[in-house]
Order: structure tokens, then sequence, then C-alpha cells
């Protein structure tokens, strides 16, 4: 590394060559532990560098860990009975729904659903257009889910089962992105 030094200045010049691991630090005057450049070894004037710091990333939140905190606390369901407005949501239950025609909309099942005295909390299309099949993920009250998993419920050739929902990398190699649910691919 060379070094010169200015007459004018006490302060050591250095050339860009000489300190490759610096960046320049355009928006903040330079502090204590900045490089002052005096001059530039054509005789201009240099802009002050600072050192680069390397910081390290923050871990994620292991999910487990919240999970076994939440179940460690104190929880309870009320038993009394129904109050004029406050009311308790039924518990929901989703389910898979394949083998459809790509036509078929979001609409179609829940008033399908709905015709069949299902209440349908939510729909949504979980298969991409250009599918063979159309693929949707649909919540419903768990106290329906027996009435729709009977293979009367549904039409002819279409599927129904419970929604498996993102699965963990395991000891075999799966993928841990994949999901179970996409039968079409």
């Amino acid at each position: 590394m060379s070094s010169s030094m200015d007459p004018t200045s006490s302060a050591p010049v250095y050339s860009t060559r000489d300190k490759p691991f610096l960046e320049p630090n355009h928006a903040n005057p330079p502090r204590s532990d900045s490089v002052a450049l005096q001059k530039n070894s054509d005789g201009g004037t240099a802009i002050p560098w600072t050192k680069v710091r390397k910081t390290r990333k923050s871990r994620p939140i292991n999910r487990t860990d919240v999970k076994n905190a939440t179940q460690q606390l104190r929880t309870v369901t009320g038993k009394s009975a129904r109050d004029s407005e406050l009311v308790g949501s039924m518990p929901a239950k989703h389910i898979y729904v394949s083998k459809l025609n790509t036509d078929i909309t979001s609409d179609h099942i829940s008033d399908y659903m709905r015709k069949k005295n299902i209440h349908v909390r939510q729909t949504r299309k979980v298969s991409k257009d250009e599918w063979l099949h159309g693929s949707f993920k649909v919540a419903i009250n768990a106290e329906d889910l027996e009435r729709v998993l009977d293979e009367e419920f549904w039409p002819e050739r279409v599927c129904c089962r419970e929604w498996l929902p993102f699965i963990a990398k395991n000891s075999n190699g799966d993928d841990p992105k994949k999901n179970y649910n996409d039968d079409d691919e």
C-alpha cells in the first residue's frame, strides 16, 4: 500500500487502488473512524471514505419454538350462554376439490355447496390456467366436513379430500415448497 504525505496536511493521501475494501461516503460527513483524503494523486480534492462493516443476518423465527410457547400459555374457552352480540366462530376445516373442468370458478363451487346446505367460508382456485384440471381450496364449517367427504355429495369424477398444508422437508429429501395438493403437475 502506498501512501504519501501532503506538505500542507498531516493526513495521508490514499489512492482508490490502495484501499479496495473502502467505499465512498457521499451522504455522511467523515467520522472519527473515517480515513480522510485531502488530495488525489492528480491534485484534486478527494471524497472521504469509510470502512465497510459486515453485519450478520438476523436468524429467522423458528415457528416450532413459537408454537411450543403458545401451547404452554393458559387458554380458556367460554361455556356460558350466548350473549346478545358476542358470539364465537365455528371451527373451520379446509378441503381440496379437484378434477374439475378448467372453466369452473370459485363462484360455481360456492353456489353448488350452498345448494346442498353447506356454509362456505372461502373458496380459492389453486390450479393454474394451463393445467388440465381445475383445483380449489374451500373453507367450510368443521361440522359439515363428514357430509362433504361423502362420495354421494359430489358429481361424477370430482375428487374431494381434506386439505394438506405445506409439509416441511423431511428425512427422505422431499422439496419443502412442494404442495402435495397439486396432483395435476
